[in-house]
């Protein structure tokens, strides 16, 4: 019987996160500028995404865009490299939805969690299979399914249920 995996959506981002390069303002600055470089909008905690191959993607808008619609570079943070492209995500603050205006035609905005599930794996907040640590995850994804496996004997005294515990409330005193 193959290995079952319960996959976890929010898992597997593909990003390398580069946390050296976030205190690096000259590489940032030129980033900001590249065009190669990638840009992820959040509106109300929601990201921008479009329909692709069945599912949702997330829609990478280019630098000079995104920085206009953001209006204050203070707003974006450096996610990593996706290759050699600087990946980063901006906060629209605008209250009409950005994807009814300036961004019309290029995705809508969805709640992640709704979404996840829909996103191909190697995307951030995508399905993917989990990784193999250790020996230990190996042996528990080639264990059989718990209703294959023997049961240990109960040990004398024990009930199915958890024993109840006895009560801390008092009788009122007069």
């Amino acid at each position: 019987m193959p290995a079952q995996f319960f996959l976890n959506t929010y898992a597997g981002n593909p990003l390398d996160r580069r946390s050296d390069l976030r205190v690096e303002a000259d590489w940032q600055a030129a980033r900001l500028q590249d065009p190669a470089s990638q840009v992820i909008a959040l509106w109300n905690g929601q990201p921008l995404l479009v329909e692709r191959d069945g599912g949702l993607a997330l829609a990478k808008l280019e630098p000079a865009l995104a920085w206009e619609l953001a209006k204050l570079d203070g707003q974006r943070l450096f996610l990593g490299l996706d290759g050699d492209a600087a990946v980063f995500a901006v906060d629209l603050e605008q209250e009409a939805d950005p994807a009814e205006g300036p961004l019309q035609g290029r995705g809508k905005f969805v709640d992640l969690r709704f979404a996840g599930g829909q996103m191909p794996a190697g995307t951030p907040g995508s399905r993917r299979p989990p990784r193999r640590c250790s020996s230990g995850a190996a042996a528990i994804a080639s264990a059989p399914p718990a209703a294959s496996r023997p049961r240990s004997p109960r040990r004398a005294g024990s009930a199915s249920a958890p024993p109840a515990r006895p009560s801390t409330s008092r009788a009122p005193t007069r």
